[in-house]
Order: C-alpha cells, then structure tokens, then sequence
C-alpha cells in the first residue's frame, strides 16, 4: 500500500515457520516498510519489519503507521524482529488490534484499548477509518464505528444485524460500503449515518470510482479469480431509526472482455485500473472508463 504523498510503502508478507521435527509449520505474517526507490524503511530500535501486522497504512503525516495484529498476540511493542506469530484462528472468528508506529521514533502502542475489530478499511488521507468492532466473545451484535486515528476516538454509525463483509471507504472518506448479505451492498454516510441506500449485487470485493458514483465490483472470495463489473450506486436518502432502505437494482456492466482477475484496484485519482492476472501474477494497468 502506497503512502498518501507516494513516497513509501507497506508491503505484506507471509510467513512459514517449522515448529517439529515433523516438518509441521505455523503460518504468520509481517509487514515490510519500504521507501520509492526499494529500500528498507528501518524502526529504531529494530529492523524493517512489523512481526504479525497487517492490513498496514502510513498516515497523511508520513511519520507514522497503523495496522492490525491478531486479538491473540501480546499487545504490540517496539518491534524487536522478525518473530512468527502463534497459530492463526479461524478466519471467522478472527479478532484484530489497532495499532500504530513511529519508525524514526521506535517504539508501538495500541489504539482504542478496550476495542476489538473483525475488519478495518483505513481513509490514511483523513487520519481515519471506519471498522466492524466485535466483543471478545463474538456475542454481541456487530457495530460500524468511525475511527477517528490522530484523537484516538471512535464514533458508532450503526448496529448492523446482518454483515457479509467487503467493508470499503470512499476516496473522499465520507462514504462506507459493506454486504449486509450475499446479495445487497449497503452504503452509508459516514457525516449522516441515517442517510443510506442498497443496490443489489452478489457479495465480493470491490473499488470505488473516482467521483463515488459506481463500484467496480468482483463477486466471490477476494483471492479467488473473477470477473469485474461496474455496478451504478444509489443516491443515498434519510431512512428513519429502525426502518431499511429500499434495495435498488443495477444492472451490471462487465469491463475488460469478461476475463477474470485474481486481484484489482483503482488509484486514488480514480483513472487507472490495476489488475493482477491469475496463475502468471502479472500486473496490467488500464485506464478507467
């Protein structure tokens, strides 16, 4: 993920670890912090990687990180290595942190202490995000919160009865978008979260166009190849306390002659389309239509 001014980078890596003479490994992940020109973005105190993070993001100041670490870890501290992090939970019952980092500065600290998220989509331009927040025990009705990053607050938007993910903040960071089932995308104002509209369209991932008013959409499982379509998004519209908004219908409309991707995302500018093809990784870049 590129920083707000293009000028560094996180970049996820899995990683495989033996723990027996059986050859039995436990998988982990780090995040590589990375400058434009490829070099490694060293924390004081420490080296070039975040043990256990993900879903990383530098912050609009260019000093400072945020990204997730499993509810199961230890809270993060000044990152001492590449350690391998315990065995993953089930990815339905997965529990994350909110952290962040100084790398010139060293040191970590968790945010929200207290609060627990299932999914986190970072606005790193506004010091912000908006996340599904879970009480430990996964008992409790899931909520969408506001984050607000520099003043460390978070802000409820809404219960939400029904959530299938593909939670998604609009370049502007005032919209949010998540599948409330595997066939309607909710979307919310994040100023006015009683202003809400539905469109119907199977559950996946998706992208934002650049004036908000679409979505480029890839239905199933995110690291699963498919193909893209733009889906028109409702305008949104007052819906009174308790009540739902009426579900739209779109029509979709496929884009690069069907063929199926295993990955996507358009730049924050909204005019290029990156697309990674399945099987030989490649990364093409087209213009948005």
């Amino acid at each position: 993920r590129w920083s707000p001014d293009g000028k560094r980078l996180t970049a996820e890596l899995g990683t495989s670890q033996m723990i027996n003479e059986a050859g039995d490994t436990r998988e982990g992940v780090m995040t590589l912090l990375l400058d434009d020109a490829g070099r490694e973005i060293v924390i004081s105190g420490a080296d070039s990687v975040i043990p256990g993070a993900m879903n990383a993001a530098w912050l609009v100041d260019r000093t400072t990180i945020v990204y997730l670490t499993e509810q199961s870890q230890a809270p993060a501290q000044a990152p001492s290595g590449p350690a391998a992090t315990p065995p993953s939970s089930p990815p339905s019952n997965k529990l994350f942190i909110v952290n962040r980092v100084k790398p010139l500065a060293g040191g970590g600290s968790a945010l929200f202490q207290g609060h627990l998220f299932s999914e986190v989509a970072w606005s790193a331009k506004q010091d912000a995000g908006v996340a599904i927040e879970r009480n430990k025990g996964l008992t409790a009705t899931p909520r969408l919160v506001a984050l607000d990053l520099a003043g460390e607050t978070l802000r409820v938007l809404g219960t939400l009865e029904d959530y299938a993910g593909g939670l998604s903040i609009s370049p502007s960071g005032k919209k949010v978008a998540y599948w409330i089932n595997n066939e309607q995308l909710e979307v919310r104002d994040i100023d006015a979260p009683n202003r809400m509209a539905r469109v119907r369209v199977a559950v996946g991932t998706l992208a934002w166009s650049g004036d908000e008013t679409r979505a480029l959409v890839k239905r199933g499982p995110a690291l699963r190849a498919g193909g893209l379509a733009w889906v028109a998004l409702p305008p949104l519209a007052v819906v009174a306390a308790g009540a739902a908004p009426a579900t739209a219908d779109a029509a979709p409309q496929s884009v690069l002659h069907d063929l199926e991707f295993r990955q996507f995302d358009i730049s924050p500018d909204g005019r290029s389309l990156a697309v990674v093809e399945p099987g030989r990784r490649n990364l093409l870049v087209y213009p948005v239509s």
